[in-house]
């Protein structure tokens, strides 16, 4: 498992295998949002569409999205 933080943006990659884990670092992220103010949006991408065969899973602040953002964040879940 790795993350990386860039321009206010959480990614981190999964093993499919770990459902929960999943699942519970993106509530957290938008738990925090809350804690902050600040809407966290969430975004999963599925494991078939990597060669590594990982889950991609990437936060953002929804408050600071912007349309060159959003295509980063789309560009980050696809490769």
């Amino acid at each position: 498992m790795r993350s990386i933080e860039i321009d206010r943006q959480w990614v981190m990659h999964f093993d499919p295998s770990d459902i929960e884990e999943i699942a519970e670092a993106r509530s957290a992220r938008r738990r925090a949002g809350r804690a902050l103010g600040v809407k966290i949006i969430t975004h999963q991408r599925g494991s078939a569409l990597r060669k590594d065969g990982k889950v991609v899973v990437v936060a953002v602040n929804q408050d600071e999205t912007d349309p060159e953002e959003e295509k980063r964040l789309k560009e980050q879940t696809s490769y």
